[in-house]
């Protein structure tokens, strides 16, 4: 399998192993000593992650037209969160008036399930009171209105709570030329390092 290169290194470990455990709960014995002796496993190669540099991000920043992406983007980078912590957050879980700013990272999202609070950059204030601002926007809805037969218009303001998230997730456009070159290069996990 190696030599056809169908397979890496490691999924070729992981299938041995698994064929190993299938054929141990069917009481079919296999010796280590032999196993070792009679079966090369090729050595996992690992590579090194770099850390994305300041220029990079700010690059990526630039390259953001929507301001829920720039501010997701901004408080990854600066706090070094995981993505789904940072997805998770609340508005109450907040604290922009403090000093330092701070957030509140809730156990139940976290990886060690303990909740910890993590302290936010001026800049990241700065982005997220005018994230906050544009999501409670008054907006102008029309919407198509059967009893009349008319098509109404009106302005509306979303009504602010406390306990909905931040975030929502959506796709990237992959048609946004300005994001094209990053998409491949950049993965979120990357700017925690």
């Amino acid at each position: 399998m190696q030599a056809n290169n169908d397979l890496s290194a490691l999924s070729l470990k992981q299938n041995v192993t698994t064929a190993k455990n299938f054929l141990e709960y069917h009481d079919i014995g296999i010796s280590p000593r032999k196993f070792k002796f009679k079966v090369k496993l090729p050595k996992v190669v690992r590579k090194n992650k770099e850390a994305l540099t300041k220029e990079d991000i700010i690059d990526i920043l630039n390259a953001c037209s929507d301001i829920r992406l720039k501010t997701y983007i901004l408080l990854l980078a600066s706090t070094g969160i995981r993505a789904t912590e940072a997805l998770s957050t609340r508005e109450c879980d907040y604290d922009l008036e403090a000093d330092p700013p701070r957030v509140l990272i809730r156990g139940e999202y976290t990886k060690t399930k303990i909740d910890r609070i993590v302290y936010l950059t001026n800049e990241v204030v700065k982005q997220m009171k005018s994230w906050l601002e544009y999501k409670y926007r008054t907006r102008r809805i029309c919407y198509f209105d059967k009893d009349v037969d008319k098509t109404k218009c009106e302005y509306r303001t979303p009504t602010k709570n406390n306990k909905h998230l931040i975030f929502s997730v959506n796709q990237l456009n992959q048609q946004d030329p300005s994001l094209q070159s990053y998409m491949l290069l950049c993965q979120m996990h990357l700017l925690r390092h």
